[in-house]
């Protein structure tokens, strides 16, 4: 058995264009789509999730999501997953379609096989999470706009809310899995938003490299490495994966409190 999962801070559409039905139906596997409710461990119309949903780390994965899409291989073939967090239905539902749209590029990109990691529980799982989405969301975002699929609503409000922590100093130093979100967004932004689209794109670029300038020297890295990678090739998106896994666990390395390469710790990811 195989399993990848994409993870991103997003939401979903109630009702999906027709842009959407057209992608999904560009999609060989079965996609299904699922609303998980507060506490609920299991779904009894699709039981193969429900060992993921009852595992404690998968499970704070997508209680820290807002959408999470997963990507499942056995014995009987591939099937995807869009699991929607209804708990916080709110903070997402003004741009379902963009979110709709995020999450089935994830799993278009799975079908073609541009593979993101093995999601595998434990105090690395996040690792495995950001680094696939910084190069996937470079091609999901392209992708998006050459079908006419959403805008960038939903990433500019994350980014609005993002800054104004950063200016308000409300922004702690930031743990392992966090650090990975932070440089995540940051070079999602650096990567598919145009300056011209969000007019404090350079006042958020400085106050990240203020706040956090050990971060910044990984942003500079990561955006180079991406930048120059062939991503729209099979082969150049996987050399491209390697390398950003490798610059993150970098990153990670820096924390002394992560388990790292078989050195002991206290503390695990939020």
């Amino acid at each position: 058995m195989r399993t990848a999962l994409s993870w991103l801070l997003l939401a979903l559409p109630a009702a999906a264009g027709d842009a959407i039905d057209a992608w999904r139906r560009d999609i060989a596997a079965p996609v299904v789509i699922v609303r998980v409710e507060a506490g609920v461990r299991a779904d009894p119309d699709e039981p193969v999730l429900g060992g993921y949903l009852a595992n404690p780390a998968f499970r704070r994965e997508l209680d820290a999501a807002h959408a999470l899409t997963l990507n499942h291989e056995d014995a009987s073939g591939k099937r995807h997953f869009i699991l929607l967090n209804a708990a916080r239905s709110a903070e997402w539902r003004f741009a379902e379609e963009e979110l709709l749209g995020h999450e089935l590029g994830h799993v278009w990109l799975a079908a073609r096989g541009f593979d993101a990691p093995v999601f595998a529980p434990g105090p690395l799982a996040c690792l495995a999470v950001h680094a696939g989405d910084i190069p996937q969301h470079v091609l999901i975002r392209r992708e998006m706009r050459r079908r006419g699929i959403g805008g960038d609503r939903y990433q500019i409000r994350n980014l609005d809310a993002t800054l104004a922590a950063l200016e308000s100093g409300t922004l702690p130093e930031l743990a392992p899995c966090q650090r990975l979100q932070f440089l995540s967004q940051w070079l999602d932004m650096r990567l598919s938003l145009p300056e011209s689209a969000w007019p404090d794109w350079r006042r958020f670029d400085r106050a990240a490299a203020d706040r956090y300038p050990d971060l910044a020297r990984h942003a500079t890295a990561l955006e180079g490495l991406v930048r120059g990678a062939r991503l729209s090739r099979r082969d150049g998106y996987l050399h491209a994966l390697r390398l950003v896994r490798q610059r993150l666990e970098t990153a990670l390395a820096q924390r002394a409190d992560m388990v790292l390469f078989g050195r002991q710790s206290s503390r695990q990811y939020p």
